[in-house]
C-alpha cells in the first residue's frame, strides 16, 4: 500500500499509473518512468507527470514549446523565411521558440502550402479562407475535400470518404488462385462469388450475378431477400416455424411436411420436418 499525504492509503499499483490517485497527486511524482509514446510520436527529453511529453512529429522544430524541456524545439534548422512565404504567426505566450540570440519569431511556410487543405500552421492561416476542411498534418484529407480521417483509416478496405479515396493508390498484395478480389481490393474464397452472401462489405461479389447457387449447407431462398436480392440461409432453419425467407418457402415449400405421430404418457405428438417422402412411400 502506499499511504498519500492527506492520510489515504492506496494500493501499491496505483503508484506511477499515470493517474492522480492521491489528492496531491505525490503517487505519481515518485521518479516514475515516462509513458511509451505512439509509434511515429516525438518523446521529450523530461517526463513530468500530467505535462505534455508525447508529440505529433511535425509538433517537432515549429517554432511552439509543447515539452516542458523545450526538447522539441533544441537543434532545430529553422528555415529561412522568403519575401513570398506565408507567416504563421508568434506562437502563444509562454510556448516562444527563440533564435538569433533570443530573437523571437514566427513559423514561415512556403506559399505553394496556401489551402492545400492541410494546417502547415498551428494557428491555420494558411488554410484561412479556404474552401472545404482543413487538417492536421497528421490525417489524411479526402478529395472531396469533406473529411479528415486518421492515418490508420487509409488503405484499410472501407470507403471512409465517401469518395473511396482513401482507398486509391495502395499497394495491396495480390489475390492467390482459388480467390475472387473484391472492388475493395479484399479477397475472398471464389466459392463466396455469387453466393448470395455480401462477403467483400461493398457486394461487389454479388452485383452482376446470373446464376446464384448456395453451399451445399444452405437453402436458396426462390424469391431471394429484401429487394430482390440472392438469399442463402442455413439448412438448419428450414422448418423451425420461422420465416427466414421472404416468401416464407423455408417453412412451406422446402418441408416435405411428412408427419410423425407419437404415442406417449397417453398423449399423442405430431411433428413436421423436411424429408424425403419419396423414401417413405417405398
Amino acid at each position: 500500500m502506499f499511504r498519500c499525504s492527506e492520510g489515504k492509503c492506496i494500493p501499491s499499483l496505483w503508484v506511477c499509473n499515470y493517474q492522480k490517485d492521491c489528492e496531491k497527486g505525490e503517487d505519481e511524482f515518485q521518479a516514475c518512468p515516462p509513458p511509451e509514446c505512439e509509434p511515429q510520436q516525438f518523446s521529450c527529453n523530461q517526463y513530468v507527470f500530467n505535462k505534455t511529453y508525447c508529440i505529433p512529429p511535425h509538433y517537432k522544430c515549429d517554432m511552439t514549446i509543447d515539452c516542458v524541456d523545450g526538447s522539441d524545439e533544441s537543434d532545430c534548422p529553422y528555415r529561412k523565411c522568403l519575401q513570398d512565404d506565408i507567416h504563421c504567426g508568434p506562437a502563444p505566450e509562454g510556448q516562444q521558440a527563440t533564435m538569433n540570440g533570443g530573437h523571437v519569431t514566427d513559423l514561415c511556410v512556403p506559399k505553394e502550402k496556401k489551402c492545400d487543405g492541410y494546417l502547415d500552421c498551428r494557428s491555420g492561416k494558411d488554410e484561412e479562407g479556404c474552401p472545404g476542411v482543413s487538417c492536421r498534418l497528421d490525417q489524411f484529407r479526402c478529395a472531396n475535400g469533406q473529411r479528415c480521417l486518421d492515418l490508420q483509416l487509409k488503405c484499410d478496405h472501407k470507403n471512409d470518404c465517401g469518395d473511396n479515396s482513401d482507398e486509391q493508390g495502395c499497394s495491396f498484395p495480390p489475390c492467390h488462385s482459388g480467390q475472387f478480389r473484391c472492388t475493395n481490393e479484399v479477397c475472398i474464397p471464389s466459392k463466396f462469388h455469387c453466393d448470395g452472401y455480401n462477403d467483400c462489405f461493398d457486394k461487389s461479389d454479388e452485383t452482376n450475378c446470373t446464376v446464384i447457387a448456395c453451399p451445399d449447407n444452405k437453402f436458396l431462398c426462390p424469391q431471394g431477400g429484401p429487394g430482390g436480392t440472392p438469399k442463402c440461409i442455413p439448412k438448419s432453419q428450414l422448418c423451425d416455424g420461422k420465416r427466414n425467407c421472404e416468401d416464407g418457402a423455408d417453412e412451406e415449400t422446402a418441408c416435405c411436411k411428412c408427419t410423425f405421430f407419437l404415442y406417449t404418457n397417453n398423449f399423442f405428438y405430431h411433428q413436421a420436418f423436411p424429408c424425403d417422402c419419396s423414401t417413405l412411400d417405398q
